[in-house]
């Protein structure tokens, strides 16, 4: 029998409330993304996880001293035809997915060995740990959960560091044949009319707006794959939650 840690308790919470305020200092203090933030993770288990067959495996852990937050893994358990499969709340609707703590906390938990150790524990049975999109340079979470080194797939190039001025940054990350490629595609969007930004301010005009993406993706990716996630109810029901409740705040 594993001996327990002395500094954390680790436990599974099925329903586990990511809006509450603990989740949203953890969240605030932690090195995760915008796709772990309170509203994200609580639509995206609310709306998505049942219609794809995803069961909640979120792992909290808490200073045992004083019961506060220290860590969340929002993971989730998925049968893949004989293949039990773990792996973050994503659903394809994420880009970066990270455990939600500080790098201070982290480098403790490593430290901890009884602490990984539960912590493995309790996300088996698996047949597949199915950790993608983690950012370069982020908290390694496979040395927590004691799988193999992370390594970079030909497809994290769209991943880049902004710097101003604009100009600037596109002379240095592009190369100067497709800079032109664009140039002469925005001088072809100008010909067909004046082009404005907007940001959308209240809840009739993100109706509008989800509405109006919805008509656009489906005839353009209905050839690929599954075509586009817009079209099943669920995820246009996720995206508009997300964007009406993160009014003037997340989103």
């Amino acid at each position: 029998m594993n001996k327990p840690s002395n500094t954390f308790d680790i436990a599974i919470e099925q329903a586990f409330d990511f809006l509450s305020p603990e989740y949203a200092a953890l969240f605030g203090s932690s090195a995760a993304t915008a796709f772990q933030h309170p509203l994200w993770l609580d639509s995206l288990y609310a709306r998505l996880a049942s219609h794809a067959g995803a069961t909640p495996l979120v792992v909290v852990v808490r200073r045992r001293t004083t019961g506060a937050l220290a860590m969340v893994l929002p993971l989730l358990r998925i049968r893949r035809g004989p293949i039990r499969t773990i792996e973050f709340a994503d659903l394809r609707v994420s880009d970066y997915l990270a455990p939600v703590c500080s790098p201070e906390v982290f480098a403790s938990l490593l430290e901890d060995e009884a602490a990984c150790a539960e912590i493995r524990r309790l996300v088996r049975p698996f047949d597949l740990l199915r950790m993608t999109k983690l950012p370069d340079g982020r908290l390694p979470i496979e040395s927590l959960l004691g799988a193999p080194r992370r390594v970079s797939m030909e497809t994290n190039a769209y991943a880049t560091v902004l710097v101003a001025p604009f100009e600037q940054w596109r002379a240095s990350a592009l190369d100067r044949s497709y800079q032109k490629e664009l140039a002469k595609k925005y001088r072809q969007l100008q010909k067909k009319g004046a082009l404005s930004f907007s940001c959308c301010d209240d809840s009739a005009s993100i109706s509008e707006a989800m509405d109006a993406m919805k008509q656009y993706r489906g005839p353009r990716f209905q050839a690929q794959d599954d075509g586009d996630l817009l079209q099943r109810p669920e995820y246009y029901s996720f995206y508009s939650d997300v964007a009406a409740r993160g009014l003037g705040s997340f989103v």
